[in-house]
């Protein structure tokens, strides 16, 4: 708490006169982790910048302490408290799981090895077409070459 009036006094202080619109989301009720020399901040009451754009979400801790900043279908950035010298947060990104490549270094001496087999599960077929059937299996699916290998 306390970055929307730090970022206010900064440029105010530095005597900015021109810079791009901002807009803040602060997280509320940081506690601060460390054992000794704190010295809670006083209340500042600094002035809207001039290029500032009101609506800057107050964002509040979950009952586990963690602080969800958004959510997406494929990310979630979220904060969670640190031990500092000073209230601080840090920050995790994390990705929904997608499916990853095929290495076909690895896969072509498997397709080679198996080459006559997969002509006569697929008469009239290319081997290497079973990496298009490789990248459709689902989470947790596996793939019996004829050999065994998985």
């Amino acid at each position: 708490e306390g970055l929307r009036n730090h970022l206010r006094a900064a440029l105010w202080l530095s005597n900015v006169k021109k810079c791009g619109y901002w807009r803040v989301h602060e997280l509320k009720g940081v506690p601060y982790l460390h054992d000794r020399w704190y010295r809670p901040p006083r209340p500042v009451k600094a002035y809207n910048f001039p290029r500032e754009i009101d609506g800057g979400d107050d964002i509040y801790p979950h009952t586990n302490g963690t602080y969800t900043l958004f959510h997406l279908p494929h990310v979630t950035v979220s904060a969670a408290p640190l031990r500092h010298t000073v209230p601080t947060v840090g920050y995790v990104i994390e990705e929904k799981s997608r499916p990853g490549r095929v290495d076909t270094d690895v896969i072509f001496p498997i397709i080679e090895r198996n080459a006559e087999e997969l002509r006569q599960m697929y008469p009239g077929k290319n081997p290497k077409k079973i990496i298009q059937r490789l990248k459709s299996l689902g989470a947790g699916e596996a793939y019996r070459f004829p050999d065994g290998t998985v």
